[in-house]
Formats: C-alpha cells, sequence, structure tokens
C-alpha cells in the first residue's frame, strides 16, 4: 500500500514536470486578445487547504508566482481592457482592476482549462489554486512615430500594490522588488480599406513585459483602497457620483418608489407656489413696506379731497356744439341748431333736481310738435 502511493505521488510529479508551462504571453485571438502571465516577484502565495473535505481559512506560503492579465481590444478599438476593466473609454474614473495569482509553472493545459470554464477574471473560486487580488496600478499612454505613416500608440501598465481580504487581516503587499517588471503594449493603426470602417482603428501588434520605468508622460496613478466604482474617495465627483447612483437604483427598485418619487415631487411643487403666494409679504424689506404705506396713504388722502368737492350736479346752459367749417349746409334746409333751439324749451326753464315734478317721466303718448310749427319759426 505504502509503495502504491509511493508510485502515485512520482507519476503525478514526472507528470508535473513534463507538462508544458505556459508562455509569459498567449495569443487567445491575434491583434485583439492577449493572456499576460506577470510574475509577482517576493509575493505571498495564497492558500486554501481542501484536502479534508472542508474549506480552511487561507494562509500564505513561500511560492514562485505569477499574475494573470487578460489584454483585450475590441474590434472599434472603444477601450483598451484588462481583466475587463476598461482603460481610456472616456470616463475620467480609473476602473478597479482585480488579478487571480497563480504559480508561475502554470501548464498550458491549465490556462486552456480555466478559458474554457471563463474563469480567468473570476472571484477566488476557482481551480488555479492561488489567491485573488485587487491592484494598485500605474498607467500611461503615448504616441510613436512610425516610418510608414500610420499612428501607433504605447501602453504601459505597472502593477505597485497587491490587496486581498481573503486573509484575516487583510493583506497588502507593495511590489518593491527593483526586478519586477511592467507590461507594455504596443497597439498600430490599421490602414482603411473602405469608407464603411470606423476611423481610425488599432490592434494589437505586441505584448511583452519590460523594465519599469520612471519617465513615462501622462501617467495615472490608481490606489486600490482609495478608489471605488465611483471615483477617488473623499472628491466632490465621487460624493455626487455616489448620490446619483442611490438614487438611480432606488427609483428603479420598484413601483412604489417611483410612485413616491412623483408624490414627493408634487408635494414640493404645491408648497413652492404657496410659499410664492402667501409668503411674499415676508420676504420684502422695511423699505418697501414704508414706501406702500406711504402711497397707499397718499392715494387715500386724495379720495377724500375729491369727495369733499365734489357737490350735486345742476343743470345749465350747455353750449351750442361748435360749427364744424368742413361741413356745409345744404341750402333750403334749416340749420341744426336753430331746430335745436326752436323745438325744444330752453334748459333754464327744466325744473331744479330736487322738485318732485323733475321726477315725472314724460307722457309715452304725448306727440312731437308740428314739422308746420317748426318751420314757421324758421327766419
Amino acid at each position: 500500500m505504502i509503495l502504491r502511493i509511493a508510485l502515485l505521488l512520482a507519476s503525478s510529479v514526472l507528470l508535473r514536470v513534463n507538462a508544458e508551462v505556459a508562455p509569459e504571453v498567449t495569443i487567445v485571438e491575434e491583434g485583439y486578445n492577449y493572456i499576460a502571465k506577470l510574475s509577482c516577484l517576493g509575493c505571498p502565495f495564497l492558500f486554501q487547504d481542501t484536502s479534508k473535505g472542508s474549506k480552511e481559512p487561507w494562509t500564505e506560503r513561500k511560492d514562485d508566482n505569477a499574475l494573470l492579465l487578460n489584454i483585450s481590444l475590441p474590434y472599434d478599438s472603444a477601450f483598451l481592457s484588462v481583466n475587463d476593466a476598461p482603460l481610456y473609454s472616456g470616463h475620467r474614473v480609473l476602473p478597479r482592476i482585480h488579478a487571480n495569482q497563480v504559480v508561475q509553472d502554470l501548464s498550458v493545459d491549465e490556462l486552456k482549462a480555466t478559458l474554457s470554464t471563463g474563469q480567468l477574471e473570476a472571484s477566488h473560486e476557482t481551480n488555479l489554486g492561488g489567491g485573488f487580488f485587487g491592484l494598485s496600478y500605474r498607467h500611461s499612454l503615448r504616441n510613436v512615430k512610425t516610418s510608414s505613416g500610420l499612428e501607433a500608440l504605447v501602453f504601459q501598465i505597472d502593477i505597485v500594490e497587491l490587496y486581498s481580504d481573503l486573509t484575516e487581516p487583510a493583506l497588502q503587499y507593495k511590489l518593491w522588488d527593483p526586478n519586477q517588471q511592467m507590461l507594455e503594449v504596443l497597439l498600430i493603426q490599421k490602414p482603411i480599406l473602405s469608407a464603411s470602417e470606423p476611423s481610425p482603428v488599432f490592434e494589437i501588434l505586441n505584448v511583452k513585459f519590460v523594465p519599469r520605468s520612471l519617465t513615462a508622460t501622462s501617467r495615472r496613478t490608481m490606489h486600490y483602497l482609495a478608489w471605488d466604482d465611483h471615483g477617488k474617495i473623499g472628491t466632490p465627483s465621487h460624493y455626487f457620483s455616489s448620490i446619483i447612483t442611490a438614487f438611480t437604483s432606488f427609483l428603479t427598485s420598484g413601483f412604489w418608489a417611483l410612485f413616491g418619487f412623483i408624490m414627493a415631487v408634487i408635494i414640493v411643487f404645491i408648497v413652492v407656489v404657496l410659499m410664492c403666494v402667501f409668503g411674499w409679504e415676508f420676504w420684502r424689506d422695511d423699505y418697501e413696506k414704508a414706501q406702500q404705506r406711504k402711497h397707499r396713504r397718499k392715494l387715500s388722502h386724495l379720495y377724500d379731497l375729491t369727495s369733499k368737492n365734489k357737490t350735486p350736479f345742476h343743470h345749465a346752459d350747455l353750449p351750442s356744439p361748435p360749427s364744424n367749417p368742413h361741413i356745409t349746409q345744404p341750402e333750403g334746409e334749416p340749420s341744426i341748431n336753430l331746430l335745436i333751439n326752436s323745438s325744444s324749451p330752453s334748459l333754464k326753464e327744466l325744473p331744479p333736481p330736487g322738485d318732485p315734478s323733475s321726477l315725472t317721466p314724460p307722457s309715452l303718448f304725448s306727440s312731437p310738435p308740428p314739422l308746420s310749427s317748426i318751420l314757421s319759426s324758421t327766419p
């Protein structure tokens, strides 16, 4: 029995040695998708013992290990993705990047199995044996000149710190080894072959590891614990983004949330209208109130003077209507003024307003004076 176990262990070791080790860069789709195995010098290897049929706590051990980075570029070159985290997508918020930890001698078959199961960018629940880290990184993108005249871009990303909450307490490790390398990706512009193709379009020409460089321009740094999905913690943009995201999540949570928001808007509108109608007097200052009181007193004084000077209406001689020099009187016809003066009694003969006889209306059946009397009175 002991001999049988020894033979099994020896055969597994031989298989492990004979297994082809995965290269540093594996091509998944040429020009668009690459898998990079970045050596993590001095990094602790996280291990969870499951040989006893139960999940034991995560522990650290010394072992040569690496971080898997999935570099992908969409066909429209909208952004460059590292482990499904889009970079240079037009957003100012730097994304969080997570990476799986593997042993340095990871085989090609194990890498293929991981790709086929879609566990490359998954959490620590993988079959790779290592832990799962959040990455603090620096990255840059710059233009380079080419002899062909096509535009080329050089992208560099440098992992500076690891963070994992799998252990107790949480693990933070800075990659300070002077021999630690960083990843460099060369992108080249594709020639435009038809008018329907978007412009400009790039493809990945080369992926490799290079020594760290401190002279890169336009470099941005993302610290894992200082950033989240809303940006850098503590900044005004992070505060407003968090509020908007929480508010949007609340509105999309169900019907009653949306109904409550609509009712709140209606109530606020009613309150504002009532404040504008009834609270206008409150917002006026003392000077404006004094001027309005002064204006009201002035109007009241003028009204009193007008009431005192007003006398009862007295009948008086009304002046004759002025003659219009532009109007000519036809020959043979009596003058209008003469008709009025001859047919109507003098206004002076009308009874005064206090006379009761003035209240007696004229008879409806009284006949007008004959026309002959009017004409005979005409000189």
